[in-house]
């Protein structure tokens, strides 16, 4: 008999507690702002963390999320989200090809302050020109043998 009065009351505990974390699913789907509530009930795949921040970055984050309407947190999560979705996009796997581009590109991007500001039309006409010439003094001295 005592057996089951703890079992009713822990029944009903239960679904005290369904009640409670169904009514905050609820609320915090039709009150977005209601930030606090979604991380504690809702999303138990988030972890809590702690994090040190320059007194004037604190401020301009602040700043930026009134001026955008958003929560703090939200504004940290988004930029923590663009940030590692542009580090996998820079570090995953290329092709031999991807990856010799790439090289090409870094490595014409520091070579181009330190010459003339050629157009891509004028580096091309002087490659055309040299493979022109090199292959008129390779058939004169095919030619001359």
């Amino acid at each position: 008999m005592a057996f089951e009065h703890y079992r009713e009351r822990l029944q009903r505990r239960r679904e005290g507690v369904d009640l409670v974390v169904n009514t905050a699913r609820a609320v915090a789907y039709l009150v977005p702002a209601l930030d606090i509530l979604t991380s504690w009930c809702i999303i138990p795949s988030m972890k809590r963390t702690n994090i040190y921040l320059e007194d004037d970055q604190l401020r301009l984050l602040k700043h930026i999320a009134v001026e955008e309407g958003r929560s703090f947190t939200e504004l940290v999560r988004r930029a923590l989200r663009e940030f590692l979705e542009r580090y996998q996009q820079e570090t995953e796997p290329m092709s031999p090809t991807d990856q010799w581009n790439r090289r090409l590109e870094q490595l014409l991007a520091r070579v181009r302050p330190r010459t003339n500001a050629s157009s891509p039309e004028e580096i091309e006409a002087d490659i055309s020109a040299a493979w022109k010439e090199a292959r008129r003094r390779r058939s004169h001295a095919t030619r001359s043998r």
